[in-house]
């Protein structure tokens, strides 16, 4: 009898220890489900910030591109306009000099020419036909003189238009790349 007890004990003492070491073993898997759930809330938050940041990588590629494709239509723009401003500078400095050719030969200023057209032209307008101070001036010459001059002032003031073009579209790309520097 003793001997059924010892075996009765032991079979107690061997069934304690697999509740205990089954109990254990639940708490260890309510600990890892718990950190399973915590590490997929985790792993969601993490995808919801990698495709957050891939996005965004993605309008900053594109603004660049953006950017780069409109700088290089601006430098375009630059480089012709400096071709054009060059060529109008030669066109200018070549009338420049034939003013200067034709104002040496007629021993007339420019601006006398230019009084004297202007005075003509008023004359015309109110319908005076009277012009005693060219009767002595061949008509040829002076149609011919006129029509210089008036190609010199048309060609003078389109100079100066695209000039002054050219200047202020030079002084907005300046501005736009200066902004473009300081982004």
């Amino acid at each position: 009898m003793i001997g059924d007890l010892k075996a009765e004990n032991a079979i107690l003492k061997e069934a304690n220890e697999k509740l205990v070491t089954s109990a254990f073993d639940a708490e260890r898997e309510r600990q890892h489900r718990a950190k399973y759930r915590q590490m997929e809330v985790e792993m969601e938050q993490l995808r919801a910030t990698l495709h957050s940041d891939l996005q965004e990588k993605n309008d900053i590629l594109d603004k660049l591109t953006s950017e780069r494709e409109s700088a290089e239509k601006l430098n375009a723009e630059l480089r012709e306009l400096r071709v054009q401003h060059y060529t109008l500078k030669e066109q200018y400095d070549d009338l420049k000099e034939k003013m200067k050719f034709f104002t040496k030969e007629s021993a007339v200023d420019f601006q006398e020419i230019e009084e004297a057209l202007v005075l003509i032209k008023h004359r015309k307008e109110k319908g005076s036909q009277d012009l005693d101070f060219l009767e002595k001036v061949d008509d040829e010459k002076s149609k011919d003189m006129k029509r210089q001059v008036q190609e010199l002032q048309a060609a003078h003031a389109d100079t100066i238009n695209e000039l002054e073009k050219t200047r202020n579209m030079l002084i907005i790309q300046h501005k736009i790349n200066k902004d473009y520097q300081t982004e």
